[in-house]
């Protein structure tokens, strides 16, 4: 699939998807996210597809609203306002929490407002020593708008949340990884790599296992612990009876790498 303000490519079991505007650092248009909600439709789509890979062209990973863009939403007042917010920029970030496959953010450069947002809702980050996420939204008179200010809440609590969007600071990829705004840190040539590696990992698993583990762990951030209980008991039910779970435990018994086909 081609696109204007994307590239895609896909390796097996795993697809790689580049925001490619390198000239403005990756930032974002209309046109990107519209690719962007029709690119992870495409993943979802795609039963061969296990991994998807989120990184940017160039030397920045994404460096937020393109200043045309900025200018289009601001046109826009009230109730269209949070129209245009919710179905452009909330329906893009979220298709990549939302999508039942694991998203990997390779986190290369520069990732600044919306850029660190996209990072935020994928669920493994992995950046490079010359990565920054950078809340600067304050400064400018401004809120995350794009899903940061909860995402961030609960991954590193309320307080750290508040010290980086409150005084809109910027977070190098050592100190990320230090308080656990990435899962890891790598030098900028291992970059790539890192991610295919835990790509790799993530397709040897069965795939239908990892869709609902997903789903359940994000949906368990909002409910109390037995709610939580009930929640996989629905969710196990659908697993018991899947092919998958019988290639999984037939493997076991034969010494054996399983074979699943996520049915």
């Amino acid at each position: 699939m081609e696109f204007n303000n994307l590239t895609m490519e896909k390796e097996g079991a795993i697809c790689t998807l580049a925001f490619n505007r390198p000239e403005r650092l990756n930032s974002v248009t209309i046109e990107m996210l519209e690719e962007l909600i029709t690119a992870v439709e495409t993943v979802a789509k795609d039963s061969d597809a296990r991994v998807l890979i989120l990184t940017g062209s160039g030397r920045g990973f994404c460096s937020g609203a393109d200043m045309e863009f900025v200018q289009h939403l601001m046109q826009n007042k009230g109730a269209q306002f949070r129209r245009v917010l919710r179905d452009m920029v909330n329906k893009a970030v979220n298709s990549l929490e939302q999508i039942e496959k694991p998203v990997i953010a390779a986190v290369n450069g520069p990732a600044t407002g919306g850029g660190a947002e996209f990072a935020l809702a994928c669920d493994f980050r992995i950046a490079s020593e010359n990565a920054r996420f950078i809340f600067t939204e304050v400064k400018l008179g401004i809120i995350p708008d794009g899903g940061g200010i909860p995402r961030l809440a609960r991954l590193l609590g309320c307080g750290k949340a508040k010290e980086i969007i409150l005084l809109g600071r910027s977070i190098e990829g050592r100190e990320a990884e230090r308080i656990g705004l990435v899962n890891k840190c790598v030098s900028a040539d291992r970059l790539m790599a890192e991610a295919k590696q835990w790509a790799e990992e993530l397709t040897n698993c069965a795939p239908l296992a990892v869709g609902v583990a997903k789903r359940i762990i994000d949906k368990a951030m909002d409910v109390d612990v037995i709610t939580a209980l009930d929640m996989i008991g629905f969710a196990q039910n659908e697993l018991l009876n899947s092919e998958d779970l019988q290639e999984g435990i037939q493997a076991f018994i034969e010494k054996r790498k399983p074979v699943f086909k996520g049915t």
